[in-house]
């Protein structure tokens, strides 16, 4: 049974605009992670703390079976470790351009599912919203996820969350792009990551409300 994890939605309306509307859902490129490339979503890049080089297939599914390694499709990301590898934090960032969406200010909401299998306490896992410029330079997060554990996820299930953004005018954010992070422990620093542990997520939408 699938849970689902609210944050409080601000309802209101956004600017009236013309949003580029994926058939997918939601105003981002590529939600699903379906558009590929080797070992990454186009339009993403993955980023390691220690800085080391990923395992192959350790940090994007491509072929999975749905329902069990993507909510839907085929493609989804991953957090995994086959080698037992030391991290403080893996990070999944999408690049304003190719994997972000051009907003005008108002409200939106943004929503991702997650399923994660041996996950240990100390690790958390989050999603952030980044606001960037017409320039491409980044100005600042616009909003993030609750910090979500093992006692928020319900193991082995798919959880949706959702939570509120908002562009403010005069703010001079003209593009959104996220990013999720998964972070060993609070202090920041390394541990080695049990092979078991898989973090997935998936279908990461923005949509104006």
């Amino acid at each position: 049974m699938k849970s689902v994890i609210l944050l409080p939605i601000l309802l209101a309306t956004a600017t009236a605009a013309t949003f580029a509307a994926d058939p997918e859902g939601g105003i981002l490129p590529n939600p699903s992670f379906e558009k590929s490339s080797g070992e990454r979503p186009r339009g993403w890049q993955v980023f390691l703390t220690p800085a080391q080089e990923p395992a192959p297939g350790a940090f994007f599914v491509a072929h999975g079976q749905e329902g069990t390694d993507t909510h839907s499709g085929a493609s989804a990301l991953l957090f995994s470790f086959p080698d037992s590898m030391e991290i403080a934090q893996a990070m999944w960032m999408a690049d304003p351009t190719y994997g972000g969406a051009s907003v005008e200010p108002g409200h939106y909401v943004c929503s991702f599912w997650t399923r994660t299998e041996n996950l240990p306490p100390q690790f958390h896992l989050w999603v952030s919203i980044v606001g960037f410029g017409a320039d491409g330079k980044r100005i600042g997060e616009v909003g993030r996820s609750e910090y979500l554990d093992a006692k928020k996820l319900d193991e082995g299930t798919w959880s949706q969350i959702r939570f509120p953004l908002e562009v403010t005018p005069g703010s001079g954010i003209t593009r959104l792009a996220p990013t999720v992070v998964l972070k060993a422990q609070p202090s920041g620093d390394p541990v080695t990551a049990s092979p078991d542990l898989r973090v997935l997520v998936d279908d990461l939408q923005i949509h104006p409300e």
